[in-house]
């Protein structure tokens, strides 16, 4: 390609009269020049608009414990012939990201014990291997700040789980959830999530948000979904995007240490949020009154469960301001009890609720089985 010195040009005011070009053998046809610079330009624009784009997400966590995580997201839906990603933390400590779905890749560091460890081991320079198979490895480097100073944690305050508590067994099939907030929540842009989902069929769950199935300051919740016995989580979350998120650098392509060329990668987002959370695993245990049958002196109750517990009754006179008192115990057999009520007063009340407390071990469990039922009308 001519190089041309712009300086060798006269300015128009400088120039005569227009003449013919003399010529000397060679004909210049600036027509063809011109399409062939605009066919240039327009093959630059094509390949800058098909750069293979990705995103890389770096999250900070905090439990109720308290403990630490972070998780590294990369998605790489539009860069081709990946086959594997792995990320060293500013710690130092190399860890594969696991496909969680098509081209996205995550892994959690940590747990970490306090936040001056966090802040060491989270912020700071991060290194990024993008392996490509037998093409070799495209290495990215990228640094990861603003997660605020041990003197001032910039996370939302962290929930803690009431009921049902981490491990629980004998939770019912429709339960309710009750935490701790940690504080109050007043932030113009946080943000709560809650989400319940079964461990043995993963596609049975429900989770909704401050933004309009749940208040921001709310402790407690009651999904409508029916889970199925066995295992299942419950997530409770709160988020700020306000000015203390996780700031996450544009990763770099490193030569020196890669093993092929640059597959130049258009990083399209690049970001971090930071989380409190609470996440708890239980086990659901069908366990409900079934029956209630009212006689002149008591009042007899058919208890229902898969396991031979040992099953709590109590009673309230209602739901409005619950009160529930303890009345005693049965022992169940063949996934089935019988209880009775021998107070002739709450036999003659036109209402009353009993609900069912699961036990193993004679330690009462954290939640109650079935719903609550009514005495049933004279």
């Amino acid at each position: 390609m001519n190089r041309f010195d712009a300086s060798t040009f006269a300015a128009p005011s400088e120039l005569g009269p227009p003449t013919k070009p003399e010529r000397k053998g060679v004909r210049v046809d600036f027509r063809a020049m011109r399409a062939r610079v605009l066919a240039a330009l327009a093959l630059m624009f094509t390949v800058c608009s098909e750069l293979p784009a990705a995103t890389l997400t770096v999250n900070g966590f905090k439990y109720s414990d308290p403990l630490f995580e972070t998780r590294i997201e990369v998605n790489l839906a539009g860069v081709v012939g990946v086959t594997g990603v792995e990320a060293v933390s500013a710690g130092g400590v190399a860890q594969a990201l696991s496909p969680s779905f098509i081209d996205q890749y995550d892994a959690v560091f940590g747990p970490y014990p306090d936040f001056v460890s966090f802040l060491g081991a989270i912020a700071g320079n991060w290194k990024l291997a993008i392996h490509f198979g037998a093409s070799g490895s495209a290495v990215y480097y990228f640094a990861v700040s603003g997660f605020g100073s041990p003197a001032g944690d910039p996370f939302p305050p962290a929930p803690t789980l009431i009921s049902p508590t981490d491990g629980a067994i004998g939770v019912s099939l429709t339960p309710s959830f009750k935490w701790n907030t940690g504080g109050t929540h007043s932030g113009v842009l946080e943000s709560l999530f809650v989400n319940v989902s079964s461990l043995v069929n993963p596609t049975i769950g429900e989770f909704t948000n401050s933004f309009g199935g749940i208040a921001l300051n709310s402790d407690m919740w009651t999904p409508s979904v029916v889970l199925p016995g066995g295992a299942a989580s419950f997530l409770v979350q709160y988020e700020t995007n306000e000015n203390e998120d996780a700031r996450v650098a544009i990763p770099v392509f490193n030569g020196p240490s890669s093993t092929r060329g640059d597959p130049h990668i258009s990083w399209d987002d690049h970001s971090g949020d930071l989380f409190s959370r609470d996440l708890i695993t239980f086990f659901v245990v069908p366990l409900e009154i079934a029956a209630i049958v009212r006689h002149n002196d008591n009042i007899e109750l058919e208890v229902v469960a898969p396991l031979d517990l040992l099953v709590g009754i109590e009673y309230s006179p209602t739901l409005i301001q619950e009160t529930w008192i303890p009345l005693g115990e049965v022992v169940m057999s063949a996934g089935s009890g019988t209880f009775i009520d021998d107070d002739p007063v709450r036999a003659r009340l036109p209402q009353g609720f009993y609900r069912a407390v699961g036990r193993t071990n004679l330690t009462p469990m954290e939640f109650f089985g079935g719903d609550n039922r009514r005495i049933p009308p004279k």
